[in-house]
Protein backbone atom coordinates (compact mmCIF):
# COMPACT_ATOMS: atom_id res chain seq x y z
CA UNK A 1 0.00 0.00 0.00
CA UNK A 2 1.32 3.25 -1.09
CA UNK A 3 2.18 6.03 1.78
CA UNK A 4 -0.55 8.58 2.12
CA UNK A 5 1.53 11.88 2.66
CA UNK A 6 -0.33 14.57 0.31
CA UNK A 7 -4.01 15.30 -0.07
CA UNK A 8 -5.91 15.42 -3.46
CA UNK A 9 -7.56 18.32 -4.03
CA UNK A 10 -10.95 16.47 -3.19
CA UNK A 11 -9.39 15.62 0.43
CA UNK A 12 -8.54 19.01 0.83
CA UNK A 13 -11.62 20.32 0.60
CA UNK A 14 -13.52 17.76 2.01
CA UNK A 15 -11.81 18.65 5.38
CA UNK A 16 -12.14 22.37 4.26
CA UNK A 17 -15.82 21.05 4.85
CA UNK A 18 -15.48 19.21 8.06
CA UNK A 19 -13.81 22.07 9.36
CA UNK A 20 -16.57 24.64 8.16
CA UNK A 21 -19.36 22.50 9.52
CA UNK A 22 -17.43 22.82 12.61
CA UNK A 23 -16.73 26.14 12.84
CA UNK A 24 -20.69 26.79 12.45
CA UNK A 25 -20.77 25.23 15.45
CA UNK A 26 -18.34 26.90 17.35
CA UNK A 27 -18.48 30.77 15.93
CA UNK A 28 -16.81 32.08 18.89
CA UNK A 29 -12.99 30.07 18.38
CA UNK A 30 -10.68 31.54 16.34
CA UNK A 31 -11.05 30.05 13.32
CA UNK A 32 -6.97 29.30 13.25
CA UNK A 33 -7.07 27.97 16.05
CA UNK A 34 -9.90 25.21 15.35
CA UNK A 35 -7.94 24.20 12.13
CA UNK A 36 -4.45 23.68 14.15
CA UNK A 37 -6.70 21.80 17.03
CA UNK A 38 -8.79 19.70 14.67
CA UNK A 39 -5.48 18.69 12.69
CA UNK A 40 -3.15 17.71 15.47
CA UNK A 41 -6.31 15.80 17.79
CA UNK A 42 -7.54 14.38 14.73
CA UNK A 43 -4.17 13.23 13.04
CA UNK A 44 -5.43 13.84 9.39
CA UNK A 45 -3.32 15.27 7.13
CA UNK A 46 -3.46 18.77 6.10
CA UNK A 47 -2.87 21.14 2.63
CA UNK A 48 -2.25 24.71 2.15
CA UNK A 49 -5.67 24.39 -0.30
CA UNK A 50 -7.60 22.91 3.11
CA UNK A 51 -6.29 25.43 4.86
CA UNK A 52 -7.48 28.42 2.57
CA UNK A 53 -10.66 27.00 1.96
CA UNK A 54 -11.55 26.51 5.36
CA UNK A 55 -10.06 30.09 6.40
CA UNK A 56 -11.33 32.25 3.38
CA UNK A 57 -14.72 30.69 3.66
CA UNK A 58 -15.03 30.88 7.66
CA UNK A 59 -13.95 34.56 7.15
CA UNK A 60 -16.40 35.48 4.96
CA UNK A 61 -19.09 33.55 6.36
CA UNK A 62 -21.59 36.20 6.86
CA UNK A 63 -21.07 37.67 3.46
CA UNK A 64 -21.69 34.24 2.09
CA UNK A 65 -24.70 33.77 4.33
CA UNK A 66 -26.34 36.96 2.89
CA UNK A 67 -26.06 35.15 -0.99
CA UNK A 68 -27.50 31.95 0.37
CA UNK A 69 -30.20 34.13 2.05
CA UNK A 70 -31.07 35.64 -1.62
CA UNK A 71 -31.06 32.38 -3.23
CA UNK A 72 -33.11 30.49 -1.10
CA UNK A 73 -35.84 33.45 0.03
CA UNK A 74 -38.30 30.77 1.29
CA UNK A 75 -35.69 29.45 4.11
CA UNK A 76 -34.17 30.73 6.28
CA UNK A 77 -29.97 30.03 6.28
CA UNK A 78 -30.23 29.17 9.93
CA UNK A 79 -32.68 26.47 9.27
CA UNK A 80 -31.00 25.07 6.42
CA UNK A 81 -29.48 21.59 6.96
CA UNK A 82 -26.38 22.12 8.36
CA UNK A 83 -24.67 19.44 5.52
CA UNK A 84 -26.58 21.18 3.27
CA UNK A 85 -25.41 25.21 4.13
CA UNK A 86 -21.79 23.92 4.53
CA UNK A 87 -21.36 22.73 1.00
CA UNK A 88 -23.21 25.81 -0.21
CA UNK A 89 -20.69 28.17 1.89
CA UNK A 90 -17.44 26.30 0.39
CA UNK A 91 -18.81 26.35 -3.07
CA UNK A 92 -20.05 29.74 -3.01
CA UNK A 93 -16.33 30.83 -1.84
CA UNK A 94 -14.73 28.79 -4.11
CA UNK A 95 -16.25 30.38 -6.81
CA UNK A 96 -15.90 34.20 -5.74
CA UNK A 97 -12.71 34.15 -3.80
CA UNK A 98 -11.08 36.71 -5.91
CA UNK A 99 -7.44 35.25 -6.02
CA UNK A 100 -8.02 31.79 -8.20
CA UNK A 101 -11.79 31.29 -8.30
CA UNK A 102 -12.76 27.46 -8.87
CA UNK A 103 -14.82 27.10 -12.49
CA UNK A 104 -18.41 27.07 -11.21
CA UNK A 105 -18.88 23.38 -12.68
CA UNK A 106 -16.10 21.92 -10.57
CA UNK A 107 -17.48 23.76 -7.26
CA UNK A 108 -21.10 22.66 -7.89
CA UNK A 109 -20.17 18.85 -8.61
CA UNK A 110 -17.97 18.64 -5.81
CA UNK A 111 -20.33 20.75 -3.19
CA UNK A 112 -22.65 17.48 -4.88
CA UNK A 113 -20.51 14.81 -3.81
CA UNK A 114 -20.14 16.00 -0.41
CA UNK A 115 -23.46 16.54 0.52
CA UNK A 116 -24.55 13.22 -0.99
CA UNK A 117 -22.06 12.18 1.47
CA UNK A 118 -22.81 14.14 3.96
CA UNK A 119 -26.51 15.23 4.02
CA UNK A 120 -29.84 13.76 3.39
CA UNK A 121 -31.95 12.77 0.98
CA UNK A 122 -33.47 16.17 -0.04
CA UNK A 123 -30.03 17.83 0.69
CA UNK A 124 -28.50 17.51 -3.44
CA UNK A 125 -31.17 18.85 -5.48
CA UNK A 126 -31.82 21.72 -3.01
CA UNK A 127 -28.00 22.91 -3.12
CA UNK A 128 -27.49 22.17 -6.54
CA UNK A 129 -30.96 24.49 -7.28
CA UNK A 130 -29.05 27.03 -5.66
CA UNK A 131 -25.98 26.75 -6.79
CA UNK A 132 -26.74 26.37 -10.57
CA UNK A 133 -29.15 29.49 -10.46
CA UNK A 134 -26.36 32.17 -8.13
CA UNK A 135 -23.85 30.53 -10.74
CA UNK A 136 -26.38 31.44 -14.06
CA UNK A 137 -26.99 34.64 -12.13
CA UNK A 138 -23.04 35.53 -12.04
CA UNK A 139 -22.86 34.25 -15.44
CA UNK A 140 -20.11 31.95 -13.89
CA UNK A 141 -22.16 28.92 -16.45
CA UNK A 142 -24.05 29.58 -19.20
CA UNK A 143 -27.61 29.48 -19.18
CA UNK A 144 -29.57 26.04 -20.42
CA UNK A 145 -32.08 26.17 -23.13
CA UNK A 146 -34.84 24.02 -22.36
CA UNK A 147 -35.43 21.24 -24.79
CA UNK A 148 -39.12 22.90 -25.83
CA UNK A 149 -36.60 26.21 -26.69
CA UNK A 150 -34.52 24.22 -29.31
Amino acid sequence: MPDKTKLSRHESRELAYKLIFAFDFNREENPEDLYNTYIEESGELSSEISHELFAGTAGNIEKIDIIIQEYSPTRKVSRIAKAAVTALRLAIYEMTREENPTPAVVAINEAMELVKEYGDEKSPSFVNGVLNKFARDRGLIAETKSRENE
